[in-house]
């Protein structure tokens, strides 16, 4: 049955299509477009220097490097740093006469030039391996994107240390996150 030539059913419809706000010319303009968004995020992770160093023994004593050895790191990104493989310096020649490895102790220090960050004590080598300063987390907004990371190194020649080359391989891994 219709009422006016139309069906109650199309009637109704028709009104309840008309009375939906998404369809009003006064709503349209809110309706959400469905496109893809793009984002580009550089990140970026830069390391600068070198912190291996060369002894010169002139007798038993304790000795300090002269020059503080630094690295510098640029990053927009979180990071951390942990240490292995540092341990007293081990002969690495043929000659066996006299102590085969001498004691050596590392002081690690982050800072960004005016602000120091974190510090670690002068310690044994092998006491430094781990995360720095128990896990710290450099962030961009205190570093200002750039911060060094200074290596001093302290060695123990007692008299019994014969001649020879001594070596350490140690290694520094920085996250990113």
């Amino acid at each position: 049955m219709s009422i006016n030539g139309i069906h109650p059913w199309r009637t109704a419809l028709l009104a309840g299509l008309l009375a939906l706000p998404w369809l009003s010319p006064a709503q349209t303009k809110a309706i959400p477009r469905m496109e893809a968004i793009q984002r580009r995020d550089d990140v970026f992770l830069y390391v600068e220097g070198s912190l291996g160093v060369a002894w010169t023994v002139d007798g038993y004593g304790t000795g300090t490097n002269a020059v503080t050895q630094a690295i510098t790191i640029r990053h927009n990104r979180p990071l951390t740093i942990s240490f292995e493989g540092f341990d007293d310096l081990h002969k690495e020649d043929l000659f066996t006469t006299g102590t085969q490895s001498v004691p050596m102790w590392l002081q690690f220090r982050a800072s960004t030039g005016s602000a120091l960050l974190t510090e670690t004590p002068l310690i044994r080598a092998e006491a430094q391996n781990g995360p720095l300063a128990y896990g710290h987390v450099f962030l961009p907004t205190d570093t200002g994107g750039q911060f060094r990371l200074e290596m001093l190194r302290t060695i123990s020649i007692d008299p019994g240390v014969g001649a020879g080359y001594y070596r350490n391989d140690g290694r520094i891994t920085i996250s990113r996150f």
